[in-house]
């Protein structure tokens, strides 16, 4: 298989001595699932023990290469040097499939024998390229958050930096080396200074366009450690799983495949190349002559989701459900309720950065959704009432706890309904117990509210606030995008007096 091919052209000559932070491909004789590419990161002194790196998971693990049959090998590039091609392939058609096809570039004789090659690798499809694209994105983050910010004594004169203050970035020219005795030297100390800044995205919607836009721009946002969200209204475990039901018939261009082709790998081979024996796939129609293939929506919004999942599993970005975010293009405010707020939210409060009212809006991280917690066995007490979580009936009944063995650490619950049984559970069976009143089944209680670091004083423990969730969740709050691109793909039509009336 492609896999094997892969494995097998990736391993090179042993390696006698490692090098901190170089990627080398580990073989296991008696335990080939290991085999694989991994990052040294450190040795005990003078002993043969080894701790590697995992680049997929990001497990770390220490070997005894005194005692293990494990040889250590030279990492050749392969699958990576094929996924920066496939880029490259889908990168024409993207720049310039709208004026000319591929094959327009073919008269250059020079060019066709590398344009051929470039478009066969670009049909190259195996689970080893998938990983690859995700190990990719998860090294630039990594590479991104390391080295973007930048200490005051480092700054290098004749470089371009930017400061941040007042929820900005700000364009700063080193026209000198800032010493510690210098005026400015303490007042930049204490403030954030990068190199680049992080490009924030958030993406209000999660139909096809929302999807394919997250999947497009997440190497962009996470290559200049920035953070990107995608917004969805629905949710699947609300909906019993029905969340894609859409089923009329796209047609989709030779751009859309290519980008499809590149993010999916093998989500996209899948449903767009028939299999041995089959005239056509199961899901997409393909008819390459008319330059374009058909699709059914939800069957498109299903393998995106799967290539966001991904994406989200491996925290190169967020994707939330039940987002409850709606955007006014109007006064290009991204609004939230308070019942729909999600922990690492920004908000802007009318709460200056100590927690006093103020006039200004600030920004405020949300930096915990506290919700109502089962009582335990030691808090329950003989003679009270209680509220209880009946799974079945998917609400909160209530009940007495009437009695409690000692010996056998039983509890007895008697059910004030008469629908309902009484309960008698041992301690450690405690079905879900909440004092008596309780409205909802792990229920929001209160929300706390983080206030961001203004940039005068990078030092101070950022400030606090913590308002109950019934105070607060019909009030609206307005999302703090002063850093951030927002892209709204809801698939409706609206009146604007700049652009055209148009859909995403």
């Amino acid at each position: 298989t492609m896999n094997d091919w892969i494995s097998k052209n990736s391993m090179g000559a042993p390696v006698g001595d490692v090098q901190l932070g170089e990627v080398y491909w580990l073989q296991w004789d008696r335990n080939p699932t290991r085999n694989g590419s991994y990052v040294f990161q450190g040795q005990v002194t003078g002993g043969s023990l080894l701790q590697f790196c995992h680049r997929m998971t990001g497990n770390t693990f220490w070997v005894d290469i005194a005692k293990e049959e494990l040889q250590i090998l030279q990492y050749i590039a392969v699958a990576e040097s094929i996924v920066h091609a496939q880029k490259a392939f889908m990168q024409i058609e993207l720049d310039h499939g709208k004026r000319f096809s591929y094959f327009a570039f073919m008269e250059l004789p020079d060019l066709q024998r590398d344009l051929r090659n470039l478009q066969v690798i670009s049909q190259a499809q195996c689970s080893a390229l998938d990983d690859t694209k995700l190990v990719l994105l998860k090294e630039a983050k990594e590479v991104a958050a390391s080295n973007i910010d930048v200490d005051v004594s480092n700054m290098k004169p004749g470089k371009t930096y930017y400061i941040y203050e007042n929820s900005q970035y700000i364009k700063y020219e080193c026209t000198r080396k800032v010493m510690e005795n210098d005026p400015e030297y303490e007042s930049l100390s204490q403030k954030r200074i990068v190199k680049v800044p992080p490009q924030n995205l958030i993406i209000v919607g999660g139909g096809p366009c929302g999807l394919l836009s997250t999947l497009h721009c997440a190497e962009n946002v996470v290559s200049s450690n920035g953070q990107l969200r995608l917004y969805e209204s629905r949710d699947a475990f609300i909906q019993g799983g029905a969340t894609f039901e859409r089923a009329q018939i796209i047609r989709l261009d030779a751009r859309w495949i290519a980008m499809l082709r590149y993010h999916l790998g093998t989500i996209y081979e899948d449903v767009f190349i028939p299999s041995s024996g089959e005239t056509d796939s199961h899901y997409g129609n393909t008819l390459p002559a008319q330059g374009f293939v058909e699709i059914t929506i939800k069957d498109l919004e299903a393998m995106m989701h799967l290539g966001v999942s991904k994406l989200d599993s491996m925290g190169l970005v967020e994707h939330v459900t039940k987002s409850g975010a709606q955007y006014n293009h109007k006064t290009n405010e991204l609004k939230k309720k308070g019942s729909a707020l999600k922990e690492n939210d920004l908000v802007l409060l009318k709460y200056d950065y100590s927690g006093n009212v103020a006039e200004e809006d600030c920004s405020w991280r949300v930096a915990a959704v506290n919700t109502v917690e089962p009582l335990n066995a030691n808090q329950v007490e003989v003679g009270t009432k209680y509220s209880i979580w009946i799974p079945k009936k998917r609400k909160l009944y209530p009940y007495t706890l009437i009695g409690v063995n000692v010996v056998l650490g039983s509890y007895q619950f008697r059910s004030m309904d008469d629908d309902m049984d009484d309960v008698i559970c041992e301690n450690f069976e405690l079905p879900s117990v909440y004092p008596y009143g309780t409205k909802g089944h792990s229920v929001t209680e209160d929300i706390t509210f983080e206030a961001l670091r203004d940039g005068s004083d990078v030092t101070k423990e950022p400030h606090r606030m913590t308002f109950p969730f019934s105070d607060i969740s019909d009030n609206s709050y307005v999302i703090d995008t002063s850093h951030t691109h927002v892209f709204e793909a809801i698939g409706k039509q609206h009146n604007s007096p700049v652009h055209f009336s148009a859909t995403t």
